[in-house]
């Protein structure tokens, strides 16, 4: 579905001047998805590992220069985390992801661009007596 939206429009000027406005113009959408497979390392399940694999697709309309141009973005992305909870006492939890990046610009292609991106998290917290 094409939704209206308020973007950018950016021009250059002979003396050097960028103006940027904003306009409202017809185009953006996104569609994204995910599945997650738990597994459960014991049958109190205090821990678990999990698997995210994730998708998305995002198209974003502007001008530049006075040509119209559309940022078409696709994400492909896996996650592995395992989780820990001690008796509802502690949790520690880490988490790797991996994603990479389609950056492509229908205006500017010298711009397109295709990555990685690559995470590493660590969560913990301790409940104390009284809370």
């Amino acid at each position: 579905m094409m939704m209206n939206r308020i973007v950018n429009s950016t021009t250059l000027r002979p003396d050097g001047v960028q103006v940027t406005q904003p306009i409202n113009m017809n185009g953006s959408w996104s569609v994204n998805g995910f599945s997650v497979i738990g597994l459960p390392l014991d049958k109190s399940q205090k821990a678990a590992f999990n698997f995210t694999t994730e998708a998305g697709y995002r198209r974003d309309p502007s001008f530049v220069n006075g040509s119209k141009n559309f940022a078409n973005n696709m994400t492909l992305g896996q996650v592995v985390n395992f989780n820990y909870n001690l008796k509802e006492k502690f949790f520690v939890g880490t988490e790797a992801r991996v994603t990479y990046n389609d950056a492509r610009f229908s205006a500017n292609p010298q711009n397109n661009a295709k990555y990685f991106n690559y995470d590493l998290n660590l969560d913990a917290s301790l409940n104390l007596p009284g809370t």
